[in-house]
C-alpha cells in the first residue's frame, strides 16, 4: 500500500511525451532533459524497451483508448510492469497501477481533486488561418483570434489540486515547424498545465533517422521544457486580478474560445470565481446567474448559454460569434480603459495570465507570443507600486527590468519576445 502512495505522489512530477519508437536505443534522446515520461501505445510495450526504460529512471506510461480492450491490456500491463496506465477516453479498467484519466472536455466536470488529471481534447494553439483562403479570424474584440486552451486549463485549474495535463496532438497530415511545439508547451504552462509533447509524423520520422535538423528541433523542445520546468514555483498560485468571471460548463467553460479567452485576449487579468472566492474584485461578469457579490456586475441577456454540440465540438463555431460580441460590448462598457491587475500593449496576438504569491507582495506574469516571430516593444502597466522586477526568458540569464511610474501604478518595458517570458515582480 505504501508504495502504491508512493507511486501515486511520484505522477505530478512527471513530465510526459508521447514516445516515438520501441527501440531501446531511442531513450538515448532523453538523456539530460526533463522528460521522464514516456506514453506508450500497446504496439510499443516491448519488455526490452521498458527494462531500458527502468533502468535509465524513465517512467513508462500505457496509454489506453477507446474500443482496445481496455480490460484485457490493462491485464497485460499489469504482467509487464508498466508504471501507470493513462485512459484516453477508455472506459475506468479496475488495475494494480496508478491510473491517470485523461477525460472529454464533456467529462471534466468530474475530474478528480488530486494527482494528475486533464483532457485529451485540444485545439491546436496559434494563430490558424481559415483553410479556405488562409486569412486569420478575427474574435468579437476585434483581436486577432488566438486558438488556445489555456481559458479551458485556468477554469479546470480554479476546481481542482490535482497537475493538469493536456494531451491533444499535432493536427494530422502536415508538418510543422519547431516554434509550433514550443507554443503548444507554453499555451500549457500559462495555466500551470503540461503539455503531453507529441510530434508530427514528418517530425517523428526525422527524429528516429537521427537527421541532423530533427536532431537541433528536438534539443530546441528540451531546452524549452527545461525553462518551464525550472517555472515551478508559481504554478500553483492563484490568477491575480480585480475582475471576475463566474461561469459553468453550460456557459461553455470546458470549450476553447468561450468568454475567458475573449477577455484574456484584450489582456484583462480576469480570474475564474464562485460565491466563495470573489472577495476584491471591481467587476464581476456572471453568467450563472447565481447571487456573486461584487460593486459591478455584467450578466448577458436571460438564457445566454454555450453548451457543447457535440463530444467532439470543443471549440465555439463561427456562429457563436455574435453571443460574444454582444457580452464584450457589455463589458467594454464595465471595464473601460482602467487598470484591473495589468494591462498590456503592443500585445495584439500574446496572452497573459498574472498569478499572485498566497503572501500577495509577489507577481508571476508568463507572456505567450502566438506568432511566429518576436514581439517587440511590450508595455506592461501594472496596479500599485512595485519595487522590484526581473525578467525570465528560455535560454537567456533573468535580467533585472526597470520599474517607472505609470497611470495607477508602476510600469516596465520588454523589449523583445519570443515564444515565451514569465515577468517577476515584487
Amino acid at each position: 500500500m505504501l508504495l502504491a502512495l508512493l507511486a501515486v505522489a511520484a505522477l505530478v512530477d512527471w513530465v510526459p511525451v508521447r514516445w516515438i519508437s520501441s527501440d531501446p536505443a531511442s531513450l538515448d534522446l532523453l538523456r539530460g532533459t526533463r522528460f521522464n515520461c514516456v506514453l506508450l501505445e500497446p504496439a510499443q510495450w516491448d519488455p526490452d524497451f521498458l527494462a531500458a526504460a527502468r533502468q535509465r529512471g524513465i517512467a513508462a506510461a500505457g496509454v489506453l483508448s477507446p474500443g482496445g480492450g481496455a480490460a484485457r491490456q490493462a491485464a497485460r500491463a499489469a504482467e509487464l510492469k508498466l508504471d501507470a496506465l493513462v485512459l484516453e477516453g477508455a472506459p475506468p479498467v479496475a488495475s494494480s497501477l496508478p491510473v491517470i484519466e485523461l477525460l472529454s472536455r464533456r467529462d471534466l466536470e468530474r475530474a478528480p481533486a488530486e494527482g494528475v488529471t486533464g483532457t485529451w481534447q485540444g485545439v491546436w494553439p496559434g494563430i490558424n488561418p481559415r483553410e479556405e483562403d488562409n486569412a486569420a479570424l478575427a474574435g468579437p474584440t476585434s483581436a486577432p483570434w488566438l486558438d488556445t486552451n489555456s481559458g479551458v486549463l485556468r477554469y479546470l485549474r480554479s476546481r481542482t489540486r490535482a497537475r493538469l495535463w493536456i494531451a491533444n496532438r499535432p493536427p494530422a497530415g502536415r508538418a510543422y515547424p519547431v516554434v509550433r511545439y514550443l507554443q503548444a508547451m507554453a499555451d500549457a504552462a500559462l495555466a500551470g498545465a503540461r503539455w503531453v509533447v507529441a510530434l508530427d509524423q514528418d517530425f517523428t520520422r526525422r527524429l528516429g533517422a537521427r537527421e541532423a535538423r530533427a536532431l537541433k528541433e528536438w534539443g530546441e523542445i528540451c531546452s524549452f521544457a527545461d525553462f518551464l520546468e525550472r517555472q515551478a514555483a508559481w504554478r500553483g498560485w492563484p490568477s491575480y486580478g480585480l475582475l471576475g468571471l463566474a461561469q459553468d460548463p453550460a456557459q461553455g467553460a470546458f470549450v476553447s474560445g468561450g468568454v475567458l479567452d475573449m477577455l484574456a485576449v484584450q489582456h484583462l487579468p480576469v480570474r475564474p470565481v464562485t460565491a466563495e472566492n470573489a472577495a476584491g474584485l471591481r467587476v464581476l461578469v456572471n453568467l450563472t446567474g447565481k447571487p456573486v457579490e461584487a460593486p459591478v456586475r455584467v450578466a448577458p441577456d436571460p438564457g445566454w448559454s454555450f453548451p457543447m454540440e457535440s463530444p467532439e465540438a470543443i471549440a465555439i463555431r463561427q456562429a457563436d460569434l455574435p453571443k460574444l460580441e454582444h457580452l464584450w460590448k457589455r463589458v467594454s462598457e464595465s471595464t473601460g480603459r482602467r487598470n484591473f491587475g495589468i494591462r498590456l500593449f503592443n500585445g495584439a496576438s500574446l496572452l497573459s495570465h498574472p498569478m499572485a504569491a498566497p503572501d500577495g507582495k509577489r507577481l508571476a506574469i508568463p507572456i505567450v507570443n502566438y506568432t511566429g516571430y518576436p514581439a517587440e516593444a511590450v508595455t506592461v502597466h501594472l496596479l500599485g507600486e512595485w519595487r522590484k522586477a526581473r525578467l525570465l526568458a528560455p535560454g537567456r540569464e533573468p535580467r533585472e527590468l526597470t520599474l517607472y511610474p505609470a497611470r495607477e501604478g508602476s510600469g516596465l518595458e520588454i523589449a523583445s519576445l519570443e515564444v515565451m517570458a514569465v515577468v517577476e515582480v515584487e
